[in-house]
């Protein structure tokens, strides 16, 4: 069913045209700012207030402030189920199109799941999720999951994914020399079975050795990002590079972090960075691309390391990129950035490889 559709069939049972268009938008996401949802919807945004305010006060909509902006989000729908389904028979589609999107949204934190199948048992929905990543996939795993991954992982990549993944172990893996990812490492330390689509999606095994093995799969922006800066930082920054894909255009990052440790030497001693930036427009949460050289970069430990590559720690707090683009700088934050103009998903140095990793080896970032 189209959105026109429920829309139509929300003012049949009691919504005005405003609040349908509203409701119908909210019910595809957990939560979003009051000025965003008026630009999913066709209500007009100097309306958009009023119209939430009713929605709440119907008992469909709950808002709270978040960063200094007004949220809101769809209560459970159960009673608009209810009463969508009175009406009649015809109505019944609207009512499933409704649960359908409150049920897979893949925003809402609710969605968490204990699957006693194992990771064997789980494999053939995770490997889908892999195939369906959009920019990026971090894996920590055995040498025998990564070759039952190996294919989803290269259809993930040559749709343009960055994907890493490092191995608990690689008795099995003979000659590293060419692989279906971006970049694959080894490390020596016991670990869950975890693979992070996009930050946005989570699958983890923790026993998968025991008997009572079970995947904790969530959908979860948030608590992803918690499991990436495990992967990040306990296992990732430790771990013995294996592979790195021979790129034909530009080293990629996709995190904040990795690029300010790189970076920050270089631009501290004036080299220019002409840099790439594609993420999410903090006002208005489009997607937005940026070009132009690194300005400077600020991190609030900064001044007792001077001369020195910032460590994870330096960089835990609030940490920006700015970029001059020839129309003014713009302010580049990591993951959840509120104050910044632009919230990273990747950024490109616009330099050859070569070139920029003879930069890096003569920083000592190498």
């Amino acid at each position: 069913m189209k959105q026109d559709d429920a829309v139509a069939e929300l003012e049949r049972i009691g919504f005005t045209a405003y609040e349908a268009q509203a409701y119908a938008a909210l019910v595809e996401y957990d939560s979003v700012p009051a000025t965003v949802l008026a630009t999913e919807c066709s209500v007009p945004r100097s309306r958009i207030y009023d119209v939430v305010s009713s929605l709440e006060a119907e008992g469909h909509v709950e808002t709270f402030s978040h960063n200094g902006k007004r949220h809101a989000r769809a209560t459970d729908p159960t009673e608009v189920l209810e009463q969508l389904r009175r009406t009649g028979q015809t109505l019944a589609e609207t009512a499933d199109h409704i649960e359908d999107e409150w049920q897979r949204s893949e925003f809402h934190e609710r969605n968490l799941t204990l699957l006693d199948s194992g990771v064997a048992g789980a494999m053939d929905q995770i490997l889908a999720d892999v195939r369906e990543a959009g920019y990026l996939v971090e894996v920590i795993c055995t040498d025998t999951e990564y070759f039952q991954l190996r294919s989803a992982l290269g259809e993930a990549r040559d749709g343009g994914a960055v994907v890493r993944v490092t191995l608990e172990q690689r008795t099995g893996l003979g000659e590293v020399r060419s692989q279906p990812v971006s970049e694959l490492r080894t490390h020596r330390v016991p670990s869950p079975f975890l693979v992070i689509v996009d930050r946005r999606s989570v699958w983890m095994a923790p026993n998968r050795e025991n008997a009572d093995d079970y995947v904790l799969t969530l959908s979860s922006q948030s608590i992803a990002y918690i499991f990436h800066w495990f992967f990040l930082a306990g296992r990732w920054a430790g771990s013995e590079p294996l592979f790195v894909a021979d790129y034909t255009d530009l080293t990629t990052y996709v995190d904040i972090i990795e690029f300010i440790r790189d970076v920050e030497p270089l631009t501290r001693s004036g080299v220019p960075i002409p840099v790439v930036v594609e993420g999410n427009d903090i006002e208005t949460g489009a997607n937005r691309r940026v070009t132009g050289t690194v300005a400077s970069i600020t991190y609030p430990s900064q001044s007792s390391r001077t001369g020195e590559r910032p460590t994870y720690t330096d960089l835990a707090g609030v940490k920006t990129v700015s970029v001059e683009t020839g129309d003014g700088r713009v302010h580049i934050g990591g993951r959840g950035a509120t104050e910044e103009d632009l919230e990273i998903r990747r950024i490109a140095v616009a330099l050859p490889v070569e070139a920029f990793l003879d930069l890096l080896a003569r920083s000592g970032a190498l």
